[in-house]
């Protein structure tokens, strides 16, 4: 879950494994955002109302999370932090982006409309009501990515960062200074069911503006509840409780299969696009001190510009995004070997 101090629009959110959001606050996001400044330390803690020793302890869990470190012999930021006028001019880029990746989907549509009709679910879902998750969600979001990690140039794999609790960690983050919707508009959250087979999948907006999207936290409590009461209950009776989609194993394996068709054309944007996003990245005030955060700014950069392509075919009328900004479906995954 992104973590934010809205009154000075700093915003961060990871990609991968681990658990950073344990060792950060508000008060330590703009300690980071002043150790990106290489603001002494001394400066600092006046600046935030804090005691030196103060300011020290509250280091002490950043170093421990992997998040700062003194290898410059002064703390900084180990992950991406970008500041507002960098993230302003990114999020211009990735929109451009954005409008190539929206083309490419639509190019293949009617590869995703063969592939959706042969989907049970089909039967009782349109297409348009279920596209956010199935397009926006699996092939955009997870679908691109992994596709790009594959591809390893642009993206190698996420960084090791271990902590007290998660000493495998291994995950991109980033912080930025900007709106809410410059960290990344949309992304996916999966609750596990009593079968940690199925799950119950929804993406989204996390926020609407800096509030917390009540409604889709909800939906997320009460299958919570709903389970804990009886966890003896069947996905399809859950599904059928909250009125949603049920995608079993079957429907997700013929799925990923649709997702294949389309990724690799996607990933070509970035192939032709590579030379221009290591310039963009070069630009960044990051690159002073951050020697290996290429990776992570792609996996930034590519959560801004499929955002924009979502937003563009929402526009065409290729997929309609629900009220309440996220979209859920019930849904079984087979096992990773089928995805790609």
């Amino acid at each position: 879950m992104p973590i934010c101090d809205p009154p000075r629009r700093l915003h961060a959110a990871m990609a991968g494994t681990g658990d950073p959001y344990a060792a950060l606050t508000p008060l330590r996001l703009r300690l980071l955002r002043g150790l990106h400044d290489a603001v002494p330390v001394s400066t600092l803690a006046s600046s935030t109302g804090l005691t030196f020793d103060r300011l020290l302890a509250e280091l002490d869990p950043l170093r421990a999370a992997s998040l700062v470190t003194d290898a410059s012999g002064y703390p900084r930021p180990s992950f991406l932090v970008v500041t507002s006028g960098e993230t302003a001019r990114v999020d211009v880029h990735a929109a451009a982006t954005g409008q190539q990746l929206a083309a490419r989907i639509r190019a293949h549509w009617a590869t995703i409309v063969d592939g959706y009709a042969r989907l049970a679910v089909s039967a009782t879902t349109a297409l348009a009501g279920i596209a956010f998750l199935l397009v926006g969600d699996r092939v955009l979001d997870v679908g691109l990515l992994d596709g790009l990690a594959r591809e390893h140039t642009l993206m190698p794999p996420a960084p090791a960062r271990p902590s007290p609790g998660h000493p495998d960690a291994r995950y991109y983050f980033w912080m930025i200074e900007g709106n809410h919707a410059q960290l990344g508009r949309y992304g996916q959250r999966v609750t596990p069911l009593a079968d940690e087979t199925w799950s119950l999948l929804t993406f989204g907006e996390y926020t609407r503006g800096d509030v917390p999207n009540d409604a889709r936290d909800r939906l997320e409590g009460d299958v919570k509840a709903y389970l804990a009461a009886d966890p003896a209950r069947t996905p399809a009776r859950l599904a059928g409780h909250l009125g949603l989609p049920l995608i079993d194993q079957e429907d997700a394996r013929a799925w990923w299969g649709t997702v294949r068709a389309c990724v690799d054309n996607l990933v070509g944007v970035y192939r032709g696009g590579g030379p221009a996003l290591r310039r963009l990245y070069a630009g960044l005030s990051a690159g002073a001190y951050l020697h290996d955060g290429f990776g992570e700014f792609v996996c930034w950069y590519d959560h801004l510009a499929y955002a924009h392509a979502i937003d563009t075919l929402a526009e065409q009328g290729l997929l309609t995004i629900p009220p309440a900004r996220f979209s859920a479906a019930i849904w079984q995954d087979p096992p990773e070997s089928s995805r790609f």
